[in-house]
């Protein structure tokens, strides 16, 4: 442990000192030694040389009181003597005091020897008293010094010292005028007193003159008091001095400390109602309400000596912990007349209430006064134990709440001791208070108040410092009534101790009724509380109203709900509590502030249906949200459906799924129709029931250019990626096409690839196949599906003949085709046309047997590309025909297999064919020639 000694303040010598720390009921003690080794240290001869001093004039003292005889007080006093001169003691006391000793045992010869060194040594005589005692014993000794010289000179001496009474009492034993004159003598020794003359000398002859004469003590002075002080320690003052001076404190207008311990010590050896009446009226002239003087008032009414406000006094200094019955005089004179302050009346009252087994008839006379006094005080907040014991008494149950209020502000109220002086306040904390409560340490108790087995004690010092409670400290009940705590908790008063006792303090203990519901649902309200004790409330509340649908109190309390804060407890019971009691709005801003996961979609719907009636239909984000959330659940209506239909717009597959459960009730749905086809072609995607809906909307007269979009975004996917088509849909193009739409080319192409599918096709079909086959073929447009459409529709296109190659790449690729037959060793490269967005298309010539060989070759974005090599041929048996191409496959083929016959018919048809084409170009060819003739004579 460390600590500090400032030593420019401490004295002398070595000091002592103890450090004492105090930890609850341990105790720690250090013992210090400390020498100023820089300062002067007083010789042990100076301390031993005063120490004889003290033992020279108290052995005197001694003597002149008759506690030593005289042989023991000269023995002692050569000692003293004798010890004081070998410590270095002044050398004209030492031969003046063995002068003075052989002088009062009557040894004059050795007397005179001895002062003679004196005489011879006048240099030692170097002070006035010295001066006066070598006369004094001169003259005593009848050496050379007369009677008048002695008196003369000792009356010049105490002129110069005025404050030495050893001059003066010499000069009184010398002069016969003193003697005759006590009086006198008084006068002179207070004279000498009030110069500063401390002696105790001084004080014995003082005493002893007025315990010769108690009538020359005429007033209470201070040399008196330090006289009466001095005779009362040596044991010699007399009761009839003690009488003289309790009889001058009458004339004293202030309280002395020091006259009042001369009187109670003096009563205590001289019993007197003179010195108990003195007593009680001096302390009345200063603080007469002390505690210590309790029992000199107490000795006064016993005695039934009557001062003025004695019974008064007698009641203010009385301990709370008196439990014996009052005297009568006591109870008879406060039962006419009391104007004792309240906390005294209650004293008053709380004895008499202690004590009414003992005296009936007294708490009889006294409850009409006691009553009104108690229904004064609650007002008034006043607590104590006391005041406890007539509110246990009269306390009836509250009429108002004004009456509540002040009964519940004194209820649960518990008094704490402590031993310690050093704490000064005493902190309660309630885990479920938002805070602390201090109470400040008064006469080492504190009144507390504590509301729950839970609360917890801490004792704080003046540094602030805290504490547990120790087994120095006691706490006891004082004011606990669970009756009066009910009736004031009907009354639905602020006061947070009173709730917190009502409610409880754990969970477990919270038993909600419908009594009780308003108590519970205060606590909730009061900010008094930590977070978490409200919390566990709204949570038992929630919990209560749920259980208790029908009553009248939840409807009430739901009306004047916090929604947020019962929200943060528990968000789902609020919700459908909010739900089932219709408050939708309210309902529905908490699931727009908390969300609602979790609540049963059944309230959900509810809420969802409720608002969008309230909304009268208009488009709101939130409900969106929430009637989509409870649609997906599988919950639903027309009222649902109708406001999601108009304004629901999320992923296509939420959308068509809407689009389903709305078709299932027969509703119209051309704006969600609309909605659904316009989103699918912008994000490019195929929902399912596409071509359903699209039917669906024209048929609901949907607008032409969504329709035409959306046909033309179906032909894409047909012709472009090979997407399946219903024949509906290809109706709705053929109709489209007959009514003058402005279709795409692209629904073109998926028209006549859709015929080229069909197994057969009819007249109108066909020309409306032929139609664009024709119109596709002079814009140079040419696919591999051509020679999938019936033969007498494409054999003037010179199509059947021909070998098609597709490859389908980026619309901004480029793509070259590597070949070569089986009749060629060299690659051949050229590039394919783009023939339609990507679709790169090149066509070939080949004979019957005759094989080729390709690859292809593509740059794009993403970088170069190459395919595999692949191989095509002309196998199998050829088209039976009649265009040259065909004939000639004929011919190989017939050759091939060994049928010359077949080869020699074809070969005939080939010529005739020749023949045929060589005369008709032939006629065509003049009949120009002769049109080209007269035009040029025309010119």
């Amino acid at each position: 442990m460390e600590y500090i000694i400032h030593q420019e303040k401490i004295g002398n010598g070595r000091h002592y000192g103890r450090i004492t720390v105090r930890q609850g009921k341990q105790e720690l003690r250090f013992e210090l030694e400390v020498t100023n080794s820089e300062k002067h240290v007083t010789s042990r001869k100076n301390t031993e040389r005063d120490r004889q001093i003290t033992a020279i004039a108290r052995g005197y003292l001694d003597l002149a009181v008759h506690k030593r005889d005289y042989r023991t007080w000269y023995q002692d006093t050569w000692e003293a003597i004798e010890q004081f001169e070998k410590a270095g003691g002044d050398m004209a006391w030492v031969t003046l005091g063995k002068a003075w000793l052989y002088e009062s045992h009557e040894e004059t010869g050795k007397a005179r020897e001895t002062l003679s060194y004196v005489k011879e040594h006048q240099e030692l005589l170097d002070t006035a008293e010295k001066k006066g005692a070598y006369l004094y014993l001169a003259w005593k000794l009848k050496m050379e010094v007369g009677h008048t010289e002695l008196v003369s000179r000792l009356g010049t001496l105490m002129r110069q010292e005025s404050a030495s009474y050893f001059l003066l009492k010499l000069a009184i034993d010398a002069d016969d005028s003193w003697q005759q004159s006590l009086t006198r003598q008084l006068y002179a020794m207070e004279l000498c007193y009030e110069c500063g003359c401390k002696s105790p000398l001084l004080y014995l002859d003082a005493a002893q003159l007025y315990l010769r004469q108690e009538g020359q003590l005429r007033r209470i002075s201070p040399f008196t008091v330090q006289v009466l002080k001095f005779a009362q320690k040596e044991g010699i003052l007399s009761g009839e001095l003690l009488k003289r001076a309790a009889y001058l404190t009458e004339t004293m207008k202030t309280f002395d400390e020091n006259v009042y311990q001369i009187l109670t010590a003096g009563y205590e050896r001289f019993p007197s109602d003179e010195v108990l009446e003195a007593i009680c009226k001096l302390v009345m002239k200063g603080r007469p309400v002390r505690k210590e003087y309790f029992p000199w008032y107490a000795k006064a009414v016993e005695r039934n000596i009557r001062i003025t406000r004695l019974y008064e006094y007698y009641i203010e200094t009385m301990d709370a912990s008196f439990d014996e019955v009052l005297p009568q005089v006591i109870r008879m004179y406060f039962s006419y007349s009391n104007t004792l302050a309240g906390q005294k009346k209650a004293l008053i009252y709380a004895n008499v209430i202690k004590n009414r087994e003992k005296d009936r008839h007294t708490f009889q006379s006294y409850r009409p006064a006691m009553e009104v006094f108690t229904a004064r005080q609650i007002q008034k907040g006043r607590m104590n134990r006391e005041y406890a014991a007539l509110y246990r008494t009269f306390l009836k149950k509250p009429e108002d709440p004004d009456s509540a209020k002040a009964i519940a502000n004194v209820l649960f109220t518990h008094h704490v001791t402590c031993e310690n002086p050093k704490i000064t306040r005493v902190i309660v904390c309630h885990p479920a208070m938002a805070g602390e409560t201090s109470y400040p340490m008064t006469e080492r108790g504190a009144y507390i108040r504590l509301y729950g087995k839970k609360a917890r004690i801490l004792l704080e010092d003046e540094q602030r410092r805290r504490y547990a409670v120790t087994e120095t400290c006691r706490v006891e009940p004082l004011f606990m009534d669970k009756e009066l705590a009910r009736a004031c908790g009907g009354f639905a008063i602020e006061n947070p101790g009173l709730l917190l006792h009502l409610c409880g303090e754990q969970e477990e203990e919270m038993q909600l009724t419908a009594e009780n519901l308003a108590w519970y649902q205060q606590a909730a309200r009061t900010s008094a509380f930590s977070s978490a004790y409200r919390k566990t409330v709204r949570q038992k509340l929630l919990e209560y109203y749920l259980a208790h649908p029908d009553e009248r109190e939840t409807e009430a309390a739901v009306a004047e709900l916090e929604d947020s804060a019962y929200a943060k407890v528990d968000r789902i019971s609020t919700i459908e509590l909010l739900v089932r009691y219709g408050r939708y709005s309210r309902a529905f801003a908490l699931t727009d502030r908390y969300g609602y996961e979790k609540i049963p979609v059944s309230c959900l719907f509810r809420l969802a249906h409720a608002m969008i009636l309230e909304k009268e239909f208009t488009e709101d984000e939130e409900l969106l949200y929430l009637a989509s959330y409870v649609v997906k659940q599988g919950i639903y209506d027309e009222i649902v459906l109708c406001y999601l239909r108009d304004y629901f717009t999320g992923s296509i597959e939420d959308m068509c799924s809407l689009w389903d459960k709305i078709r299932g009730f027969q509703m119209e749905s051309d704006k969600l129709e609309e909605r659904i086809l316009t989103w699918s072609v912008f994000v490019r995607s195929h929902p399912k029931w596409e071509q359903e809906m699209l039917e669906s909307y024209i048929r609901q007269s949907g607008k032409e250019q969504v329709i035409l979009a959306y046909l033309t975004y179906l032909a894409i996917g047909y012709f472009m990626d090979g997407k399946p088509l219903s024949d509906q849909m290809f109706d709705y193009l053929d109709r489209a096409w007959k009514q003058g739409w402005e279709l795409d080319e692209i629904c073109r192409l998926a028209m006549l690839k859709h015929l080229s599918t069909k197994p057969q096709l009819s007249e109108e079909e066909e020309k409306e196949a032929h139609t664009l086959l024709l119109a596709f073929t002079k814009q140079g447009l040419r696919f591999a599906f051509y020679k999938d459409l019936p033969e007498h529709l494409t054999e003037g296109f010179q199509i059947g003949d021909r070998m098609f190659i597709e490859e389908r790449q980026r619309a901004e690729a480029k793509v070259t085709i590597h070949y070569r037959t089986n009749a060629e060793e060299t690659w051949k490269s050229e590039p394919m046309r783009n023939m339609y967005q990507g679709i790169f298309v090149k066509e070939f010539l080949l004979f019957y047997g005759e094989k080729m060989e390709y690859y292809l070759t593509f740059t794009n974005r993403q970088g170069e590309g190459k395919t595999e090599v692949k191989t095509v041929s002309m196998t199998g048996e050829p088209k039976v025909g009649k265009t040259r191409y065909q004939l000639l496959n004929q011919m190989k083929a017939a050759r091939a297999a060994g049928d010359s016959e077949k080869a020699e018919e074809a070969f005939q048809k080939y010529l005739q064919q020749e023949a045929l084409v060589r005369n008709c170009f032939a006629l065509v060819e003049e009949k120009k020639q002769q049109e080209d003739t007269t035009w040029n004579r025309k010119i």
